[in-house]
């Protein structure tokens, strides 16, 4: 047989108790017979009555108790208040019960109370059925309330509902009853909910006080819980804006913010915090996005104001750009209200930081500047010659020249660009010649490939007749400071003579296959006619390469000593005379 862990103890077995008149109590000892701390709770319980939370006829002290060491003893004071059962008189058995905590273990002691008549009026019984309503913002319920008349005779009762608002009660916090012996009723009480916006969602707790003659007083408690309800409404504008807010005549160069007003009315029944957030459209230049203040704390039935700060780059130009944000509010606390539109859309135009009427002017500087530093302008520095032009000559397909100038240059040219002004008719810098004007160039006749070109201070330079050359491939001379005034090749390029001021006519032995920086040409003949050649045709050229010494004597005849030139049939063909100043 099990050894018992526990023993208990009951002061008395039996008790009288008139409701209405002075408490009365007994004591229950524990004994720990195990071989632990022990831990044990009482519990008194009439049968026959079903308690509910609420009923508190009798008082316990203390509540729990302490550990209690092996062989120790706790005692409990047990405090009679009210009847179990109210309105019944006579011999009510009540379970003392015991339990322990630790070693879940069970006792039962037996007491019987007599109940005598009640020396007061016996309070009338309450029954709200369910004690915990659940309701949503607007919408209305009722509050159900039985009612039992425990005693033997009729009553009238007051019945009232306290806790709620008023307002919650439009017909009104109090009823009426009328019950006979031993009777019941029952009875309710309208509640019309607020809206969200006027009443928070939570617990109210609300109580049923019934009154009866006597001034005797029963109640019952219930809660109604009012579920979170109700919207967020967010708002923005103005929906566009513009960097800079207000377009003057004169440029805002310091403008790069706009900002729009985010309002959020709460119109749901809690407290919530609330942000908002942007973000750019995609393929769209980004801005900068700030939220003022970074949270906000939105009261029920308020309606506050946060500002959305966007800095974005304004372009230097052109036409007005759009961008487009979308801006979201977000609820951050718990639980949350829903959103009602809870994205919008907002665009900024960004106006250039030069108005219209800069950017016009400034267009038309730039088509001046363009102009002026383009070849369509004669007066440009960077094309063309700076000074005297002294030579010229076409190519032998005829679209391309060359020029010669006294300021030291020779310049390519093609001649489609000066009959189409969208053609730069400059093709490039052939070279420069230092400090020495150009008096005369001429092509080479074979491939057109090679420039000899005739200097002020005598000498004699072939370059390519390709652009951008840094030094010539020969230099030579006849004589020092005798000033070159015409060439002229043979037609096979083998042979150039040259005109000097000083009368002098040399015929030069050139190599075209061996055409190089490091050969020199051979100066084959020179002769002087005693006055200055200004140009040479090629069949005296002819003649003084061919006939003999003897035959000079004949030149004279050839030469026209008068300032004139021109142009006479032969059997060669068309040829240029020679002439003199």
């Amino acid at each position: 047989m099990e050894t018992p862990t526990l023993t208990t103890q009951i002061s008395t077995k039996e008790l009288r108790f008139q409701p209405g008149g002075q408490p009365v109590l007994f004591e229950v000892k524990v004994i720990n017979t195990s071989e632990q701390f022990a831990t044990f709770q009482v519990k008194v319980v009439a049968a026959g009555v079903e308690t509910t939370a609420g009923d508190y006829w009798y008082r316990l002290s203390p509540e729990v108790s302490a550990k209690t060491p092996p062989g120790d003893a706790t005692s409990f004071s047990i405090t009679i208040l009210n009847t179990p059962n109210p309105g019944f008189v006579g011999t009510m058995n009540l379970f003392v019960q015991i339990h322990c905590l630790e070693l879940r273990q069970e006792a039962r002691e037996l007491l019987r109370l007599k109940l005598e008549p009640s020396s007061t009026p016996i309070p009338l019984k309450l029954d709200l059925g369910n004690r915990s309503l659940t309701v949503r913002s607007s919408e209305s319920l009722d509050i159900p309330v039985s009612v039992a008349n425990l005693s033997p005779f009729p009553v009238e009762a007051l019945l009232r509902c306290t806790g709620l608002d008023p307002s919650w009660l439009p017909e009104g916090s109090e009823r009426r009853v009328s019950l006979r012996a031993r009777g019941q009723g029952q009875t309710q009480f309208f509640c019309q909910i607020p809206p969200p916006s006027q009443g928070a969602s939570g617990i109210y707790p609300f109580a049923i006080e019934a009154l009866q003659q006597g001034n005797t007083v029963s109640q019952a408690e219930g809660v109604i819980q009012l579920m979170p309800g109700g919207v967020i409404e967010f708002s923005i504008t103005p929906r566009e804006q513009q960097i800079p807010e207000k377009r003057g005549w004169w440029p805002n160069w310091r403008a790069n913010t706009a900002s729009y007003s985010l309002l959020l009315t709460n119109e749901g029944n809690l407290r919530q915090r609330i942000t908002a957030e942007g973000t750019p459209e995609p393929d769209q230049p980004q801005g900068k996005l700030q939220v003022e203040p970074a949270q906000m704390d939105l009261e029920i039935g308020t309606t506050a104001e946060m500002t959305l700060w966007i800095k974005h780059k304004r372009p230097w130009w052109g036409r007005a750009k759009w961008c487009a944000y979308e801006v979201k509010a977000v609820v951050l606390s718990e639980p949350t209200l829903p959103i009602h539109k809870d994205t919008h859309r907002v665009k900024l135009r960004l106006q250039p930081l030069l108005p219209l009427w800069m950017q016009g002017i400034g267009t038309l500087a730039l088509l001046w500047l363009l102009w002026w530093l383009s070849w369509l302008n004669p007066n440009n520095p960077f094309w063309g010659h700076r000074d005297a032009v002294n030579s010229v000559r076409f190519n032998g397909v005829g679209d391309d020249l060359i020029s010669g100038s006294s300021d030291k240059s020779m310049i390519a040219w093609r001649v489609d660009g000066f009959f189409n002004p969208f053609l730069n008719q400059q093709v490039g810098k052939i070279g420069t010649t230092g400090d020495r004007a150009v008096r005369v160039l001429r092509y080479r006749p074979v491939n057109n490939d090679r420039v000899a070109v005739g200097l002020e201070n005598g000498e004699i330079q072939i370059w390519s007749a390709l652009p951008g050359n840094k030094a010539p491939i020969q230099t030579f001379f006849a004589q020092k400071d005798d000033r070159v005034l015409d060439l002229a090749f043979s037609q096979d390029a083998r042979l150039l003579f040259s005109a000097h001021g000083s009368g002098t006519v040399v015929q030069w032995n050139l190599d075209p296959e061996g055409v190089s920086s490091t050969s020199t040409p051979r100066m084959v003949r020179k002769t002087n006619v005693g006055f200055p050649l200004y140009g040479i045709a090629w069949w005296v050229i002819q003649r003084l390469t061919w006939r003999s010494q003897a035959d000079i004597i004949g030149l004279p005849s050839l030469i026209l000593k008068p300032i004139s030139c021109g142009m006479y049939p032969s059997s060669r063909g068309v040829n240029w005379t020679i002439f003199s100043a």
